[in-house]
């Protein structure tokens, strides 16, 4: 197996830029090192429908966001896929959980509403 940094994932898997692909990519490389890996917890952060300028998210900033999730899943699910003793996807179970929460009252500040996915 090549250094972390200089892994190519299988099938022509592309994982999505930025942090959580390359979180995806990561987690897929120790998976295959089959070093005893049992659990791994990733989050793709940014769902807050506020900013720290107040700046409110838009319906195409959480579509870019579900569809990078989604790529990413795509493309990990692709890495994994193999025969024989490389049928990692079989032997992987991903599970998304997603939770948002906000008040339904108003507050006495303009406090951001906080949301997470994961």
């Amino acid at each position: 197996m090549p250094p972390l940094s200089g892994y190519v994932p299988a099938n022509g898997a592309v994982y999505p830029t930025g942090s959580f692909g390359d979180a995806m990519k990561l987690t897929a490389q120790l998976l295959k090192l089959d070093m005893g890996l049992r659990a791994a917890t990733l989050d793709l952060g940014g769902w807050t429908p506020t900013t720290a300028r107040a700046r409110p998210r838009t319906a195409s900033s959480t579509g870019r966001r579900s569809r990078r999730c989604r790529r990413a899943l795509a493309a990990f699910h692709l890495d994994l896929d193999g025969a024989g003793p490389n049928a990692y996807a079989k032997r992987v179970t991903v599970v998304v959980m997603s939770e948002f929460g906000a008040a339904c009252a108003r507050t006495p500040t303009p406090a951001p509403t906080t949301a997470t996915a994961t």
